[in-house]
């Protein structure tokens, strides 16, 4: 995450959206505390993250998968 934030800030980004996919570092496994983490870094260096993108077949909001990225 350190270089994504160097770069957001070398190049004047605000922030980010934020993937969580399997594979990923911020994954539908860790979610619940990854993205947090995530979230509070980003901000003590001044970023966002505006947006997250779930895995392709996430369509349902009633989805176990999906409560746990919203929560």
């Amino acid at each position: 995450m350190k270089a994504l934030a160097e770069f957001a800030v070398d190049t004047g980004l605000d922030g980010f959206d934020l993937c969580v996919r399997r594979g990923y570092a911020v994954n539908p496994e860790n979610v619940a505390t990854a993205l947090p983490e995530a979230a509070s870094f980003f901000k003590q260096h001044g970023l966002s993250i505006a947006m997250v993108t779930g895995e392709g077949d996430l369509k349902d909001p009633t989805d176990a998968s999906a409560q746990t990225l919203l929560a």
